[in-house]
């Protein structure tokens, strides 16, 4: 029987301590050494040949070290390097190829406009219009003079090819103003406190400095005279003072979550929403984030062929002590721009403030605006 030959040389991450003892006894068990790297004072990069690798591996085991890592340069690995290589250049000439046949087809439809784009996808695939249609088929104006025909709520529509997209800009067809409902009384709009009335014609039902919410009736639609009513549509201006305010929360401690530095990568390969390739690392991370990227295989997007690069990163748990004095004036300003926000621009302010309550562990800090505006 001939023994298996190996051939190559492979490559050890090694923690720990006493290293030129570690080397003396690779030299004892004549283990060739071809490399070595301290890449720290308790890290130690060694290579040696392959055939050795199992026994180097036993003395490093004997000896208690840590290994980080393992990889071999074998005459194997590179021959799948190899295919692998050549796998790609055939792949991406198959790729260059598809990418020129694709170019001629429609591989994305995308609609912007309101509330008609199942009726317009409906009434293209009615037609035979839709992913994998040859481009030359229709025209552009072709497109469009189908969906005025099948649409019936459609106003306006541009239909334009950008490489294999097919991008249709639509309006609807407006609805007309509702008519007058004909409501005699005027009603509040808001809460708020009065600051003046002026009626031309009803009643007042409220006066100055009475507080009223939104909904209530402030000129009722009647006159009366002489112990006697008449209707009438209720006409005139109701002033109010009314508050807008906003409050932002500052606990003491909080809980964040922060990357601890580790890490997988996973690549996936997608073809029209298909996966052709996919290359996943699995993680026991108990809490984790990600982030993903993808791009077209070649910058016309022609075809389709998407790869798509994800990154997870470990998360873990850090409490954090904040400090409420030093973020006080912050907190403040970023309550006062939430209570602005709710400010049309014409408004009156009459009076700012600011409040803070504390309750349990937790700093509230709330803005008030004092505004006086129309709520009838």
């Amino acid at each position: 029987m001939f023994k298996k030959l190996k051939f190559g040389k492979t490559t050890f991450v090694v923690q720990g301590v006493n290293f030129l003892s570690l080397l003396q006894t690779f030299e004892k068990e004549k283990i060739k050494i071809y490399k070595i790297a301290r890449t720290s004072d308790t890290q130690m990069i060694v290579v040696c040949k392959y055939k050795d690798a199992e026994k180097a591996l036993a003395i490093l085991k004997e000896k208690c070290y840590n290994v980080l890592e393992q990889k071999n340069n074998t005459v194997s690995a590179f021959l799948r390097n190899f295919a692998m290589r050549t796998g790609l250049i055939v792949g991406l000439g198959a790729g260059l190829l598809l990418n020129i046949i694709a170019s001629f087809f429609v591989w994305n439809i995308t609609l912007y406009g309101d509330g008609l784009d199942s009726e317009i996808l409906s009434a293209l695939k009615t037609n035979g219009v839709g992913v994998g249609t040859l481009k030359g088929s229709l025209s552009e104006d072709e497109i469009e003079q189908i969906l005025y025909e099948n649409v019936e709520k459609l106003s306006l529509v541009d239909a334009t090819f950008y490489g294999c997209n097919l991008v249709i800009n639509y309006t609807a067809v407006t609805s007309g103003m509702e008519e007058d409902t004909g409501q005699t009384n005027i009603v509040a709009k808001t809460d708020g406190i009065i600051s003046s009335i002026t009626v031309l014609e009803g009643t007042a039902l409220v006066k100055i400095n009475d507080y009223v919410q939104k909904g209530q009736v402030l000129i009722a639609g009647y006159t009366e005279e002489d112990g006697e009513i008449t209707e009438c549509q209720a006409k005139g201006q109701v002033y109010a003072y009314t508050f807008k305010s906003a409050t932002v929360e500052f606990p003491l401690e909080k809980v964040i979550l922060t990357r601890t530095g580790n890490f997988v990568t996973n690549t996936k390969v997608t073809f029209l929403g298909s996966t052709v390739f996919d290359s996943t690392q699995e993680h026991n991370f108990s809490k984790f984030e990600s982030e993903s990227q993808e791009e077209y295989l070649t910058p016309s997007s022609a075809l389709p062929l998407k790869i798509i690069y994800e990154r997870i990163y470990e998360l873990e748990e850090i409490v954090l002590t904040q400090d409420f004095e030093a973020n006080q004036s912050d907190l403040e300003l970023e309550a006062r721009l939430l209570a602005l926000a709710q400010v049309e621009a014409d408004d009156n302010i009459i009076e700012e403030k600011a409040e803070i309550n504390f309750v349990s562990n937790v700093y509230f800090v709330s803005y008030y605006i004092k505004i006086r505006e129309k709520i009838s």
